[in-house]
């Protein structure tokens, strides 16, 4: 009987360690929701089949949704961790030094969206001397009843969405083929460049749903689910 009991505790031990006593269920789990999305803002069901990853560790730890797009990866020590989600045909989402707790924490809101199929073309900067602003136009395709979005970026000239020095913080919602946006000098000011300097521009379709996050390395915010395929790299000069 003696045996018995000294060879339960290391068993009791464990079990205390890996489980929450109140319920049963297993702590320090990282868990997530997620849901799925394509180009124009329509949901689709089922969400499963999306890989939330914990990337920091070694080796690294993966959990994939259900249906319902419930994530769960099983005990995982508390620490800060950076989690990614993918899944094939969309665009991958990234959570920096998410904070997972003593028991379960949760992962909530994440929204993965197809990337955009929306094409610039013909991107123009033009200054209106009358107006004292920056008048930027294009055309887009393909051209159907739905609205499209569009995201630009301005900065030098191998300006890219993830190489630029301002972005409107809104995507301009794009009704028809061809759209126009308007900029003060401000706007252009504050990208540092010199007055007399060219400065440049890039366009990609947005999708309706479309997650942000800030890379903690470059300290610019990423864009998800951007076309793959961008407009010409259109210039103008710093009035």
């Amino acid at each position: 009987m003696k045996l018995l009991y000294l060879l339960a505790i290391p068993l009791l031990l464990i079990y205390s360690c890996t489980n929450d006593p109140s319920n049963g269920t297993p702590i320090d789990n990282l868990s997530a929701k997620v849901q799925l999305f394509d180009d124009l803002g329509n949901e689709i069901k089922p969400a499963n089949g999306v890989s939330m990853t914990i990337d920091n560790v070694k080796p690294k730890r993966t959990g994939t949704s259900n249906n319902s797009g419930n994530i769960q990866i099983l005990s995982v020590a508390p620490g800060k961790y950076d989690v990614f989600f993918s899944k094939s045909g969309y665009d991958t989402y990234w959570v920096y030094q998410h904070e997972h707790g003593q028991r379960q924490s949760g992962i909530d809101g994440v929204k993965l969206s197809m990337f955009s199929t929306t094409r610039l073309s013909n991107l123009t900067v033009k200054f209106n001397t009358a107006g004292e602003k920056y008048e930027i136009e294009g055309d887009i395709s393909p051209v159907t009843a739905d609205d499209r979005w569009v995201r630009l970026f301005f900065g030098a000239s191998d300006v890219s969405s993830t190489n630029y020095s301002y972005s409107p913080p809104v995507p301009l919602i794009v009704t028809n083929g061809s759209f126009k946006v308007d900029l003060n000098k401000n706007d252009i000011a504050g990208l540092g460049i010199a007055q007399g300097a060219k400065f440049y521009v890039i366009g990609y379709g947005a999708s309706a749903v479309s997650a942000t996050y800030l890379h903690p390395q470059t300290k610019k915010n990423v864009y998800t689910s951007l076309s793959t395929n961008p407009s010409n790299i259109a210039e103008g000069i710093v009035e």
